[in-house]
C-alpha cells in the first residue's frame, strides 16, 4: 500500500519522521555514466529495531548503513559495483516496472485479523532517479515490483563481510603450519 496520507496509518506520522533522513542529495546522472544515470535509495525498517540503508549512485557505487546509521542517513559501507551489477540492476529495475512509476502497492497490506497494521512488516522508503524522471515512495508491507530489487541490493551488501570470513580457514582446509 503506497500512503499518502501519513495519519491514515497508526504509527506512521513517527516512522516518517525517523526516515526522514532518506531525502539526501540523491540525484540521476548523465547517460555515459556506470548506471546510464540510475540511482537509488531504499531504506528498510520495521520501524523498531531493524533498518537498512541501501544506496546505488549514478557513479556505480553501491553503499549499505544499518540500524541507527541507517535512520541517520549514513552508510558505513561502500563499493564499486561490477558491469555484471550494473547490469543485473538496471534488468530487475526494467522488469519491475520502476521506470514506469514507483511500485503499485503491496502484495501483504501488513494488516492483521483485526486490521490492524502489523509492526514486524517492513516499511520501505524509496527514492528512484533516472534520465527519464524520478519519483518517492513509501510502501508497508511485501511487493512484488520490490522485494526483488531490494534482495539483490542486499546481496551485493553481503560483500562487506566476504573478507573477514574469507580470512577463515574453509572446511576441511588445514590451517598454515598444520600437515
Amino acid at each position: 500500500m503506497i500512503l499518502t496520507d501519513p495519519k491514515t496509518v497508526p504509527g506512521t506520522v513517527f516512522a516518517l519522521a525517523l526516515l526522514g533522513g532518506c531525502a539526501g542529495g540523491l540525484k540521476a546522472g548523465d547517460a555515459q555514466s556506470p548506471t546510464g544515470g540510475v540511482a537509488i535509495e531504499v531504506l528498510v525498517t520495521d520501524e523498531r529495531s531493524s533498518h537498512a540503508l541501501y544506496r546505488v549512485d549514478s557513479d556505480g557505487m553501491i553503499s549499505f548503513g544499518g540500524g541507527f546509521d541507517a535512520l541517520q542517513d549514513r552508510t558505513t559501507w561502500a563499493a564499486a559495483m561490477t558491469p555484471e551489477q550494473i547490469d543485473t540492476l538496471q534488468a530487475l529495475l526494467e522488469e519491475h516496472e520502476w521506470f514506469e512509476g514507483p511500485p503499485l502497492g503491496s502484495d501483504s497490506p501488513g494488516l492483521d485479523a483485526e486490521g490492524d497494521r502489523q509492526a514486524a512488516e517492513p516499511v520501505h522508503k524509496i527514492r528512484f532517479d533516472s534520465l527519464a524522471g524520478g519519483w518517492r515512495a513509501t510502501i508497508h508491507g511485501r511487493a512484488s515490483h520490490l522485494d526483488p530489487i531490494v534482495e539483490f541490493l542486499r546481496e551485493i551488501a553481503q560483500a562487506r563481510h566476504d573478507e573477514l570470513l574469507n580470512s577463515f580457514p574453509q572446511p576441511n582446509q588445514p590451517e598454515s603450519g598444520d600437515e
